[in-house]
């Protein structure tokens, strides 16, 4: 099992690249999932875990599988919010 200090940077990566593939501002990708831009912003910085229910709306609005956002890429290394 992958510990949360492990897993916080490496979904925050994953949903900023998802987001800037999809062309998405942070507060438009927030509007969309019912969450601040601040609380947005902390996630892909991997500051914040978000729960369940979050990481199931974020996948759908980047139209992805939630498992995505988990996924260690080395594509997600490169990703610069």
């Amino acid at each position: 099992m992958i510990d949360r200090n492990a897993l916080c940077p490496i979904i925050g990566r994953n949903v900023a690249r998802f987001r800037v593939q999809k062309g998405l501002s942070q507060g438009a990708l927030a509007q969309k999932v019912g969450l601040s831009r601040g609380q947005i912003n902390r996630i892909e910085q991997g500051h914040d875990e978000p729960r369940a229910a979050a990481l199931f709306s974020l996948a759908d609005a980047l139209d992805v599988d939630a498992d995505d956002l988990r996924r260690f890429s080395a594509t997600s290394e490169k990703i610069s919010s």
